[in-house]
């Protein structure tokens, strides 16, 4: 075994290699965690405004243009028309977790701001965001005071966690938040990885090792991690009553113990009557078992293109794998929250049906100058997001949507 660094490693994968060879190989989630989150190194904390849109390694729903802030803000208005009336304050909460560059919370603000507020001022909407990143944070502000000008941020409070946030309801007697919203943000979250040994009949969990003949991350079974049943609850509710000898030899079961958590946490964290909200791409517990997902649903994507290995390069490339929308609804259901949507129904019918209460809503209001939302305007520019954002072979069928409500105490 040799200490010297071959030159195309990468400082993430040198780190990685010396943690192996110290404690032995890691669980596939802390692999991920460190590709995706290492304060100096990981993908998700380096030049992120350089990752997003067409140049960069991917593109969302907020990369297509203002169109999904607008939907958001009129939701969020709507909503607050109809909030808990034992709750005096006359702000709505939103909060939005994985804010990535601040576009989206300034589409959101600009929107408030032009659609229901006049005068400049968004009296109706206080708007937070949950970043762990002192990094993302200050490009945050940096975009919404480009866009919108230094006094915006005063309409916007930064939390580090969950823990920060239940403090400052504390402090200044806040019951939550009415509205947590995630776009794109469970899809990140950690996964493990457990692979069918049909010969023992068990289920071990895969790990990543480091390979002193090739000199590069490999993959292993974590040792001693044998299990005849998933130590996943919801899949392994559905294998319950299957038959072991049906399942392929080396198939792959994947599952996210953080964004479950991170569900309970946001749910935890809801005013009486508030909501959570998710825009995201999964399936079903039962899609996760078709014979096309054999591999598991993880990817590694690079300026638009599939990367064949997940292990490569880690820190340089986005890792990202289908949320598991079962257990996600049944988290919230489990703790209270009524499911709003319909299953997991689409992001096109999600957003379709926001759009038209919000054309109704204009078509029937008279003072075209001084109601909220009556100056909305449909121009091409927004029809063409609409068509991106909307249509089945676009994002309106890969994407979908979950909404979970805190009901009102009585």
């Amino acid at each position: 075994m040799t200490d010297q660094n071959p030159s195309n490693l990468s400082a993430l994968e040198i780190k990685l290699r010396e943690r192996i060879r110290q404690f032995g190989p890691i669980r596939f989630d802390e692999f991920m965690q460190s590709a995706l989150y290492d304060p100096d190194h990981g993908y998700y904390c380096r030049n992120f405004s350089e990752k997003v849109g067409k140049t960069g390694d991917f593109f969302t729903s907020v990369s297509v243009g203002s169109l999904l802030g607008n939907l958001i803000a009129f939701q969020a208005w709507d909503w607050s028309r109809g909030q808990n009336p034992e709750n005096t304050s006359s702000a709505f909460r939103l909060l939005e977790c994985g804010a990535h560059d601040g576009s989206l919370a300034a589409d959101v603000l600009e929107a408030a701001q032009k659609h229901t507020e006049p005068s400049g001022e968004w009296p109706w909407l206080q708007y937070w965001i949950l970043e762990t990143s002192p990094a993302r944070e200050e490009l945050q502000r940096e975009t919404l005071i480009s866009r919108l000008g230094g006094n915006s941020l005063n309409t916007v409070n930064w939390v580090r966690s969950w823990e920060d946030a239940h403090k400052v309801f504390e402090h200044h007697q806040i019951p939550g938040l009415d509205l947590i919203f995630c776009n794109e943000l469970l899809d990140a979250f950690p996964i493990r990885r457990f692979k069918w040994n049909s010969t023992i009949q068990l289920w071990e969990e895969q790990c990543v090792i480091w390979n002193e003949t090739t000199s590069s991350l490999d993959w292993g079974i974590t040792p001693g991690s044998a299990f005849k049943t998933l130590p996943a609850p919801t899949h392994a509710q559905w294998l319950e009553n299957k038959n072991p000898n049906a399942i392929p030899d080396g198939f792959i079961a994947e599952w996210s113990d953080e964004a479950e958590q991170w569900w309970r946490s946001a749910a935890g964290s809801l005013a009486p009557g508030g909501r959570l909200w998710t825009l995201d791409y999964g399936h079903e517990t039962d899609r996760f078992w078709e014979p096309a997902r054999a591999n598991g649903t993880l990817r590694g994507y690079r300026n638009h293109q599939y990367v064949e290995s997940v292990l490569m390069n880690p820190g340089e490339q986005d890792l990202t794998a289908a949320v598991h929308f079962t257990a996600i609804r049944e988290t919230g259901e489990d703790l209270g929250l009524i499911t709003e949507t319909m299953s997991y129904e689409t992001q096109a019918k999600n957003l379709t049906e926001i759009f038209k209460k919000l054309w109704i809503w204009k078509e029937k209001q008279t003072d075209q100058s001084n109601t909220p939302w009556a100056n909305f305007e449909w121009t091409p520019k927004l029809n063409r997001q609409f068509q991106t954002l909307t249509h089945p072979e676009q994002l309106g069928a890969i994407f979908r949507a979950l909404i979970q409500r805190k009901p009102l105490e009585s």
